[in-house]
């Protein structure tokens, strides 16, 4: 079942916050504006001790915590930006209303905190958690807490709050026979109005980012903020997606089939349109471009996922290995290229993603920088997980799967005959 963020919100009770919290904890005082809610998919009822929200980085987790919290006035516990430990959550909140589900929280960023706070700190969080839940079963039917985390991490956290034998040496209490109830809720597509908002939200943000780095003067940031907000601009949203429909060639149109959902509607798609469309200063005149056919349907799909895969590289890894790396490396430019991370992909599909082998042209680059080396080498495995291509091991649609396998081709990849024989595994995220 499908629901809005709303729906999510309407579950959690709804009060005023006190005026003094623990450190760590607080409540958004505004919803962030814009907030654009893709849809969510229940498995559950919402009517539960704990909701789990799982969805891929770089898809608005942060915003949508944010967004509940100043809406329902919930405590929002962020672990990336506090460390957590034994009996972290009872300190963040106020027990006897908590057990009531009238204090509820909302405990954001699971992955990140397993790098600030340690995977065994965040471990003993999760435990000691789940003992303070078992403390009181007198409500079962209220949200007590709100996590959100990437797949893995979500995953895991269902998997310790359903253990009903406590594994915590150091908890006080004995776990009830009642378990825990729990709403897993999974983050899904934009629908298309929300989709050409998000475009222009990420258009806004890019023109931002042109401007504090100073590639642009004020008066043309300002210039291409009146051509966001124009017409014109709906305009050439709407001949864009339309060569994407014409590229997929979907029986259901772009909007109704799920393949064109799943890659119109997915977020670092719409991310790398905004960045396109961010510059042009006269749209109309790229709007009849594009009518035109001047511009192939799929040249716009090819320049899309080449956005995405630069942003992975400039943004996520070579940042990355320059801060951890000894001063003085150097480190590749082309580090991370397209060649090179389709590679990878490959590799994670039809092996396994945390045994990732750097390519032997990228080692040699490194020449005898070692220690450069080995934090790129780190930087990669623990990035390629939260790749953009893929989806919980899988690639995260088809259009985005038929390009691994094409990159992995045209890339000689060692590891694409392997990925054949292995049909049942892989080639089905292909076709």
């Amino acid at each position: 079942m499908t629901i809005r963020i709303d729906d999510i919100a309407n579950a959690i009770f709804h009060h005023t916050a006190p005026p003094a919290m623990p450190p760590g904890v607080k409540v958004v005082d505004l919803a962030p504006n814009p907030y654009i809610s893709p849809e969510f998919e229940v498995v559950g009822n919402l009517a539960s001790e704990v909701i789990i929200i799982k969805a891929q980085a770089a898809v608005g987790k942060t915003i949508t915590a944010e967004y509940l919290s100043a809406i329902t006035r919930a405590r929002l516990l962020d672990l990336a930006d506090i460390e957590v430990g034994n009996n972290s959550l009872r300190g963040a909140v106020d027990e006897a209303p908590f057990h009531r589900g009238q204090c509820p929280i909302i405990v954001d960023a699971l992955d990140e905190g397993a790098v600030v706070s340690s995977d065994a700190a965040c471990d003993r969080f999760l435990f000691t958690s789940r003992d303070f839940l078992l403390r009181d079963r007198g409500t079962l039917d209220k949200v007590k807490v709100v996590f959100l985390g990437r797949p893995a991490s979500a995953q895991w956290v269902q998997a310790v709050l359903t253990e009903h034998d406590s594994r915590d040496e150091n908890a006080q209490e004995q776990p009830s026979h009642k378990p825990i109830s729990i709403c897993v809720i999974k983050v899904l597509f934009f629908r298309e109005t929300a989709a050409k908002d998000l475009v222009k939200v990420y258009q806004k943000k890019e023109v931002d980012r042109l401007l504090n780095e100073r590639h642009i003067k004020e008066a043309e940031a300002e210039n291409l903020r009146k051509q966001i907000e124009s017409p014109n601009m709906a305009k050439l949203y709407e001949a864009y997606f339309s060569q994407l429909e014409e590229a997929l060639q979907l029986p259901d149109g772009l909007w109704k089939h799920s393949v064109g959902q799943a890659f119109a509607g997915y977020a670092p798609t719409l991310a790398a349109l905004g960045q396109l469309l961010a510059t042009v200063t006269n749209p109309h005149r790229e709007a009849e471009r594009l009518g035109r056919g001047t511009h192939s349907a799929w040249g716009i799909i090819d320049d899309v996922i080449r956005r995405i895969l630069t942003r992975e590289q400039e943004e996520k890894i070579l940042p990355a290995v320059r801060a951890s790396a000894p001063a003085g490396s150097r480190i590749p430019a082309d580090a991370y290229s397209e060649a090179e991370q389709f590679e990878y992909l490959t590799q994670s599909i039809s092996k396994d993603q945390y045994t990732i082998k750097l390519t032997k042209g990228i080692q040699e680059k490194f020449q005898s920088q070692s220690e450069a080396l080995e934090e790129y080498r780190n930087a990669v495995k623990l990035q390629l997980p939260e790749h953009p291509f893929l989806m919980e091991g899988k690639a995260a649609n088809d259009v985005l799967g038929a390009r691994i396998l094409a990159g992995a081709i045209c890339a000689g990849s060692d590891t694409l005959d392997e990925a054949i024989r292995r049909r049942e595994r892989t080639l089905h995220v292909f076709v």
